[in-house]
């Protein structure tokens, strides 16, 4: 099951890199599985992940429900969904090559922000619905 999910976030961290627009309102690739401490808002970073078996009885698959955080300065809210908005258009059923597994649908399911840490953060999660089978 991580194969999928490890293949799938390197796809994403491909595809969002490589888009100037997004890089632009980002203010540089700011796109971490896991945001380094000199990290400056805002940027993405991966959430959480839960994956579920979705075989068939012919063939493997595998349902992933993962989260994608904007993190932002508390009370700017725009440039955030401006970013969610991008980061949503450039995934919705899009193609893309994944290492040992076949990406059959990814979609946004649901955005959302919330005041975090005493109101030092504004984060904007989206959260993904991905199907996968092995190669």
């Amino acid at each position: 099951m991580s194969s999928a999910i490890l293949a799938l976030r390197a796809a994403i961290i491909a595809k969002l890199r490589n888009d100037a627009t997004l890089t632009g309102l980002l203010g540089g690739p700011q796109i971490y599985e896991d945001a380094p401490r000199s990290a400056v808002p805002p940027f993405m970073t991966f959430g959480d992940v839960s994956a579920k078996d979705w075989s068939t009885s012919t063939e493997g698959g595998l349902e992933q429900v993962l989260s994608l955080h904007i993190w932002s300065k508390p009370n700017i809210m725009r440039p955030s969904l401006l970013i969610a908005d991008r980061i949503s258009t450039l995934l919705q059923d899009v193609t893309l090559a994944l290492s040992g597994h076949n990406l059959i649908s990814l979609h946004c399911t649901t955005i959302e922000t919330k005041s975090e840490d005493s109101g030092r953060w504004l984060r904007t999660s989206l959260r993904f619905r991905a199907v996968t089978e092995p190669i």
